[in-house]
């Protein structure tokens, strides 16, 4: 099969998908994954340190600032 072919096929072929992450279709996991990419931009410096101080040593227990606020009683 020429090259050209191949390469059309695939763009063609990823068109919807591509489609489904502009749109924000809810029920495509390329959308979350995009959002979860777009916070993670956007997260603050110090958060990071805490999250990669824990992922240095996945062994430790979760600082409380990384597991964040408790959870309320029902």
């Amino acid at each position: 099969m020429p090259r050209r072919l191949v390469l059309l096929c695939l763009v063609f072929s990823l068109l919807p998908a591509m489609a489904a992450i502009a749109g924000g279709d809810e029920r495509n996991a390329a959308t979350w994954y995009r959002r979860a990419f777009e916070r993670l931009e956007r997260l603050p410096e110090a958060d990071r340190e805490v999250i990669s101080s824990f992922l240095d040593n996945p062994n430790a227990a979760p600082s409380t600032r990384l597991r964040g606020p408790a959870p309320r009683a029902a």
